[in-house]
């Protein structure tokens, strides 16, 4: 279930299911592709500029800390 959720672009759903599963690197890969959703989102890309990269650096240090 926790992998459908992931293929359909459902990262906090399939986050929880991960972490029921205790699969936590899953967990953290599902959190790293949600917080770059959230960086590309509209009302980020409306923000100034270190708002957006700031959203940005969140995201990729989640990704470096799941790949770890």
């Amino acid at each position: 279930m926790a992998l459908n959720l992931f293929n359909h672009r459902r990262y906090m759903q399939a986050m929880h299911c991960y972490e029921r599963a205790g699969l936590q690197r899953e967990k953290a890969v599902a959190h790293a592709y949600h917080l770059r959703d959230v960086a590309r989102s509209p009302l980020i890309a409306k923000a100034d500029a270190a708002t957006r990269a700031n959203a940005y650096n969140t995201a990729a240090e989640a990704f470096i800390g799941s790949a770890q």
